[in-house]
């Protein structure tokens, strides 16, 4: 009526398939399909430290026990402490795919607990998703504990005209402060192309979550929006880099998104036969679209959302 369990580890010598309440049963010789995992710590200094581990292939568990190792292989020595914040880059792979890349930052001790929560739910998206049940075979990581904390505050954001002809070059000029104060200056030079004659056009400067939200990617990925495993994967990892800015020329336009890639002003005629087809899957949404973008401010954390206009005159 209550019964108990005792366990002691050992090898592997089989794997368990039922657990009830009188005990559980499993197969001797059977091995289990595990995850190859590694970890590889980079301390701000020393030598790298690198944990390899197996875990389960389970929907609910591998996410949890994969957080559990990081934080046992940042948190193990006493000389890969986070208190200035951590970069954490992983590559999943699965069999016979190009692996699939993740990247984050977080500043301070505190947000490496968010940082695991983050990774965990990425992974537990790609695990849980609804087209295909399928593990990764190996996921490397590799975390790097920061010198200082990555915080900076952009002060200006200016360009060096407001109207430009065709072919003529505009300099985007950004000055920030890190985290002690010290002072920083970018100038960014890029070309008026000649598509963009006659038109006010917007040059943002501005985090990568946010220019994924201005040109059309929403954080929610709905199911009924992808077809395969490997666009709901590619949408799922293709995000912009997390670290620094974006400076960006973009346009409002018309969107015709398919499985998450998006192609601007598609006929109409062709947007009409996709959407009497599959109105969930093709979408024509209002969003802006990247004419160009340049990394900025690399290796830091701002949350920025400057704009600014740009005449092109013809």
């Amino acid at each position: 009526m209550s019964s108990f369990k005792l366990a002691n580890i050992g090898g592997v010598i089989g794997t368990l398939q039922e657990d009830r309440l009188s005990g559980v049963g499993g197969v001797i010789g059977r091995m289990p399909e595990l995850i190859d995992v590694s970890v590889r710590v980079h301390p701000v200094s020393g030598a790298p430290r690198l944990l390899h581990f197996q875990v389960v292939r389970d929907q609910s568990l591998t996410p949890m026990i994969i957080a559990s190792g990081v934080l046992q292989g940042l948190l193990g020595s006493n000389d890969s402490a986070v208190s200035n914040g951590f970069r954490l880059d992983a590559s999943i792979g699965y069999p016979g795919r190009a692996p699939l890349p993740l990247h984050l930052l977080f500043p301070g001790t505190q947000a490496f607990v968010l940082g695991l929560r983050d990774f965990a739910m990425e992974l537990s998206a790609l695990l849980y998703n609804p087209y295909q049940r399928v593990f990764p075979d190996k996921i490397r990581l590799d975390i790097a504990a920061l010198g200082e904390n990555p915080m900076a505050v952009v002060d200006q954001f200016q360009l060096s005209r407001s109207v430009a002809r065709p072919g003529e070059t505009v300099v985007a000029s950004v000055s920030w402060r890190d985290f002690q104060g010290a002072v920083h200056r970018a100038q960014i030079p890029f070309t008026a192309d000649p598509a963009w004659a006659g038109k006010s056009i917007d040059v943002v400067l501005m985090s990568g979550q946010a220019l994924d939200q201005l040109t059309g990617r929403g954080r929610v990925l709905s199911a009924a929006q992808f077809r395969s495993f490997d666009a709901y994967a590619r949408a799922v990892c293709d995000d912009r880099r997390p670290d620094g800015a974006y400076l960006a020329v973009v346009e409002r336009t018309s969107l015709f998104a398919d499985q998450g890639v998006t192609t601007p002003e598609l006929p109409g005629s062709l947007e009409r036969i996709a959407r009497v087809a599959d109105d969930a899957r093709f979408q024509n949404i209002t969003a802006y679209a990247s004419l160009f973008e340049r990394h900025v401010i690399p290796g830091r954390l701002t949350y920025v959302e400057l704009r600014r206009t740009l005449r092109v005159d013809d």
